[in-house]
Protein backbone atom coordinates (compact mmCIF):
# COMPACT_ATOMS: atom_id res chain seq x y z
CA UNK A 1 0.00 0.00 0.00
CA UNK A 2 1.43 3.18 -0.74
CA UNK A 3 1.40 6.26 1.41
CA UNK A 4 0.72 10.09 1.44
CA UNK A 5 1.61 12.49 3.81
CA UNK A 6 -0.73 15.35 4.91
CA UNK A 7 -0.49 19.07 5.88
CA UNK A 8 -0.89 20.40 9.61
CA UNK A 9 -4.73 21.52 8.09
CA UNK A 10 -6.07 17.79 6.54
CA UNK A 11 -4.31 15.89 10.07
CA UNK A 12 -6.70 18.52 11.94
CA UNK A 13 -9.71 17.52 10.25
CA UNK A 14 -9.02 13.89 10.62
CA UNK A 15 -7.74 13.74 13.93
CA UNK A 16 -10.97 12.38 16.15
CA UNK A 17 -12.70 11.35 13.49
CA UNK A 18 -14.57 7.58 14.40
CA UNK A 19 -15.76 6.40 11.23
CA UNK A 20 -14.96 6.47 7.96
CA UNK A 21 -15.32 9.18 5.67
CA UNK A 22 -15.16 10.03 1.69
CA UNK A 23 -12.15 12.73 0.72
CA UNK A 24 -13.64 14.70 -2.09
CA UNK A 25 -12.42 17.57 -4.04
CA UNK A 26 -14.01 20.63 -4.03
CA UNK A 27 -16.13 20.11 -6.91
CA UNK A 28 -18.06 17.02 -4.61
CA UNK A 29 -15.43 14.13 -6.83
CA UNK A 30 -14.84 10.99 -4.13
CA UNK A 31 -11.27 10.75 -4.46
CA UNK A 32 -11.45 7.92 -2.03
CA UNK A 33 -12.19 6.84 1.63
CA UNK A 34 -10.26 7.47 4.93
CA UNK A 35 -10.73 4.82 7.32
CA UNK A 36 -9.77 5.74 10.83
CA UNK A 37 -7.19 3.26 12.93
CA UNK A 38 -9.85 1.11 15.11
CA UNK A 39 -12.81 2.76 13.59
CA UNK A 40 -16.12 2.22 15.49
CA UNK A 41 -17.21 0.15 12.70
CA UNK A 42 -14.25 -2.12 12.67
CA UNK A 43 -14.80 -2.82 16.37
CA UNK A 44 -18.63 -3.27 15.77
CA UNK A 45 -17.45 -5.63 13.04
CA UNK A 46 -15.43 -7.64 15.18
CA UNK A 47 -17.80 -7.48 18.63
CA UNK A 48 -20.34 -9.06 16.19
CA UNK A 49 -18.37 -11.85 14.83
CA UNK A 50 -16.83 -12.77 18.62
CA UNK A 51 -20.69 -12.79 19.52
CA UNK A 52 -21.23 -14.84 16.28
CA UNK A 53 -18.60 -17.33 16.57
CA UNK A 54 -18.81 -20.65 18.90
CA UNK A 55 -15.61 -21.57 19.15
CA UNK A 56 -16.81 -24.46 21.16
CA UNK A 57 -18.52 -25.61 17.98
CA UNK A 58 -15.84 -25.19 15.94
CA UNK A 59 -13.70 -27.50 17.56
CA UNK A 60 -16.37 -30.14 17.94
CA UNK A 61 -16.66 -30.21 14.17
CA UNK A 62 -12.97 -30.09 13.54
CA UNK A 63 -13.03 -33.21 15.86
CA UNK A 64 -15.69 -35.05 14.35
CA UNK A 65 -16.02 -33.90 10.73
CA UNK A 66 -13.57 -35.28 8.76
CA UNK A 67 -14.49 -34.26 5.08
CA UNK A 68 -15.33 -30.59 4.57
CA UNK A 69 -17.78 -28.90 2.15
CA UNK A 70 -16.55 -27.53 -1.53
CA UNK A 71 -16.35 -23.84 -1.85
CA UNK A 72 -19.38 -24.04 -4.12
CA UNK A 73 -21.54 -25.52 -0.97
CA UNK A 74 -20.02 -23.14 1.20
CA UNK A 75 -21.41 -20.56 -0.92
CA UNK A 76 -24.56 -22.03 -1.29
CA UNK A 77 -25.25 -22.11 2.15
CA UNK A 78 -24.47 -18.81 2.49
CA UNK A 79 -26.84 -17.36 0.03
CA UNK A 80 -29.56 -19.28 1.51
CA UNK A 81 -28.08 -17.86 5.13
CA UNK A 82 -28.53 -14.77 3.31
CA UNK A 83 -32.26 -15.15 2.48
CA UNK A 84 -32.97 -16.11 5.56
CA UNK A 85 -32.36 -13.75 7.68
Amino acid sequence: MSRISVSEFTLDVLTGLGEPVEVCDDTGKVLGRYIPDGSRDDRELYDQARRLFDFAEADRRMATEKQGLSIEQVRQRLRELEQSS
